[in-house]
């Protein structure tokens, strides 16, 4: 869908495929949007809607990818904007906290590549990526790498939490050796409650 061939372009060695990759998607969704809801049956229509929602995952993750290598090379200076969430909010057209966070998470999906791999994959959502940022930082990081599981069961249990507006933590965070004990962390908690325990502005997120 992205195009085809290996040719590079203007001379730049750019493969013809990244370079054309814009273009694609905006004819590929232009597609998508001459589609009649009423010309398919309901299977068709369910597979495409969660189709979809896998894709725009897999769009926003790339955006993420996209958006952390202009902020670390800080091409938001060229035009004199003071970060990469400022230059995101002035020519994306976003609200100032949803750029920051845009740009946040770019950021810290640098050092998550198991999640930076499924939001990619389409996996978990922008939202599920968020949430494991913020739990991967701040206050709760040690209690996030200490009593993670495997991803997908990550995913299961936020993907609960999350449509209910809450997560719920099993048990209180171990007590590393030679360390002062940490007080008990709450059981089930507001998820914006949580967030502001990591450290992490949750307003963008809705909760």
């Amino acid at each position: 869908m992205l195009g085809s061939g290996g040719v590079g372009v203007g001379g730049s060695g750019v493969d013809a495929t990244e370079a054309d990759a814009p273009a694609s998607l905006t004819s590929a969704i232009d597609a998508l949007l001459s589609i009649d809801p009423d010309t398919l049956d309901d299977a068709q229509l369910a597979d495409a809607v969660v189709g979809l929602h896998r894709q725009q995952a897999r769009l926003a993750a790339a955006a993420a990818r996209l958006t952390s290598a202009m902020d670390a090379r800080r091409v938001y200076a060229d035009d004199g904007s003071r970060s990469c969430g400022a230059w995101l909010a002035h020519h994306c057209r976003l609200p100032v906290g949803q750029a920051r966070a845009q740009a946040w998470l770019g950021r810290r999906l640098r050092t998550m590549p198991a999640t930076a791999e499924a939001f990619a994959a389409g996996e978990i959502s922008q939202r599920h990526a968020a949430v494991l940022a913020s739990l991967a930082a701040g206050r709760t990081a040690e209690f996030f790498a200490a009593t993670r599981r495997n991803l997908s069961t990550t995913r299961d249990a936020l993907h609960g939490r999350i449509s209910a507006g809450r997560w719920s933590i099993g048990g209180n965070a171990p007590t590393p050796t030679g360390s002062r004990r940490t007080p008990p962390m709450p059981r089930r908690c507001g998820a914006s409650t949580c967030l502001r325990a990591s450290g992490a502005r949750a307003s963008w997120m809705g909760c």
